[in-house]
């Protein structure tokens, strides 16, 4: 007791320095509650903070998660409104082109149709043309006959009449002259038979080769039409194949695109969302510790208020002689 001692020697009596004990005492006991109020204040703004910050990091994720599935939902919508316009844009092509390969085979067979009704045009006119020349030589053969049978009749007349006028007519050389006539115009008869046979054969025989090679002749056009035709139409369908692949495949890859640009903004979200809740846990952790500390210091004051003046009440008691 260094301090009470001192005071003794000073020539303070025992009781003037048992009151300035009692005096530190409640001195010492003082500042500890005055430690203990302070530092409760601390821990209640301490306290008050952390609760903030937990409201404000639950809210904030709260607001981010909202964020997310928002975007979320709006960047599906956008990529099933895509698909479909791509989809009824494909879909109008595709009828638009089929319309169009439709018309072609369409026009295409009445060119083939027209074709046909020309050439068999062609055939009749030929038939009727080489039936009109068999005809001339018909009436040129039976109009010949006629004329050498004429003839012939007109010969033996004059004849008979010249042997009558002779006295040759019931001779034997007589009759051998009008047998030899007779014989002169069956001759000539047969020679122009052959001539009109061999004539009406060749007639016959170019009918056939005409129309024949008119038949190949429209038959071949018929079928380079139908050829042309068909490969036109496979061609136009190929394209049309070939396009819708190309647009498909295209639309895909927009689609991944645009899937992966979403991806990463959802992740960039999730990012966000993630460093701010992790600085409102932070702050609410640094918080939480002072708080801690606040409490430690709460009870270090009291203590050591509390041990002042126990230590100066026992001091002042002893100096006073009651201890």
């Amino acid at each position: 007791m260094p301090l009470f001692s001192s005071l003794l020697a000073a020539g303070l009596g025992a009781s003037a320095a048992a009151a300035v004990g009692t005096g530190l005492a409640v001195g010492g006991i003082a500042a500890g509650v005055g430690s203990i109020a302070s530092g409760v204040l601390a821990k209640q703004a301490a306290d008050a903070k952390a609760r903030q910050y937990r409201t404000m990091t639950q809210w904030t994720q709260g607001q981010y998660s909202d964020i997310g599935e928002y975007q979320s939902a709006a960047q599906q919508d956008l990529l099933n409104t895509f698909v479909a316009a791509r989809q009824q844009n494909l879909s109008e092509y595709t009828n638009q082109y089929n319309t169009l390969i439709s018309d072609y085979d369409t026009r295409y067979r009445e060119l083939e149709q027209a074709y046909a009704q020309q050439a068999m045009g062609v055939e009749q006119q030929f038939g009727a043309g080489m039936g009109r020349v068999r005809q001339t030589a018909e009436v040129g053969r039976v109009n010949t006959l006629a004329a050498i049978d004429q003839a012939t009749q007109s010969n033996l007349n004059r004849m008979t009449q010249a042997q009558a006028f002779m006295g040759l007519g019931g001779t034997t050389f007589g009759q051998a002259a009008l047998a030899a006539e007779q014989r002169a115009g069956a001759l000539q008869r047969g020679v122009v038979e052959e001539q009109y046979a061999s004539q009406l054969a060749g007639i016959e025989q170019q009918t056939v080769t005409g129309m024949t090679q008119l038949q190949q002749q429209r038959l071949a056009g018929q079928m380079g039409l139908m050829g042309q035709r068909v490969t036109g139409g496979l061609q136009m369908r190929q394209q049309l194949g070939q396009q819708r692949f190309a647009t498909q495949e295209e639309t895909a890859r927009q689609v991944i695109g645009l899937g992966a640009d979403f991806l990463q903004q959802q992740v960039n979200i999730e990012r966000e969302r993630i460093a701010r809740v992790l600085g409102g846990k932070q702050a609410q952790a640094q918080y939480a510790g002072a708080g801690y500390q606040t409490a430690a210091a709460i009870a270090g004051g009291l203590g050591s208020g509390i041990a002042s003046g126990i230590f100066g009440m026992t001091g002042g008691a002893l100096a006073g002689g009651y201890v």
